[in-house]
């Protein structure tokens, strides 16, 4: 788990062109079948970031997603392939640890104060996901973060900080 920790941190940056790509185009599939964007994570859209290419060339490679379910407490974050091609595709959402306050910054530096981490990985057509805190994230931070790999560009968004 430390090199996929570690791998993310480094591709961060680039996740956020995808999304803004697939957003501008209105794709939503879910699995390898389209689907309506509202099947795939439940409650309210919170935030939306392209998955742009680490490099700076400007590519998009689709777009990452998170919600938060008020009734469940717990955010969901799903990221959309735009290529129209089957890629490597990663998604994860994770939160942190109650007490550790309410800026983001209190827990991102340490993986001992992250909590509830899930994430999905494969080689996907139409999105990656969904992924959800395991447990309520209500009173601490959240991060998701999506990527996707497809020739010689990795384009990856990050979306964190989001604190309730």
């Amino acid at each position: 788990m430390n090199g996929f920790k570690t791998s993310r941190a480094m591709h961060r940056v680039a996740g956020l062109a995808v999304t803004t790509a697939l957003a501008a185009t209105g794709v939503f599939i879910a699995g390898s079948a389209p689907a309506q964007a509202s099947s795939v994570c439940s409650g309210t859209q919170v935030d939306s970031a392209s998955m742009t290419d680490i490099n700076g060339s400007g590519a998009v490679g689709g777009t990452l997603y998170l919600y938060y379910n008020s009734s469940t407490g717990r955010n969901c974050a799903y990221a959309t392939n735009a290529t129209g091609a089957r890629h490597s595709m990663t998604v994860w959402v994770s939160r942190c640890a109650p007490g550790t306050g309410q800026e983001w910054y209190n827990c991102q530096g340490s993986d001992s104060l992250i909590q509830g981490e899930d994430y999905d990985a494969g080689n996907y057509i139409s999105y990656a996901g969904p992924a959800n805190t395991l447990g309520s994230a209500a009173g601490v931070c959240v991060e998701a973060y999506g990527e996707i790999d497809y020739g010689n560009v990795v384009a990856t968004a990050n979306l964190g900080g989001h604190c309730g």
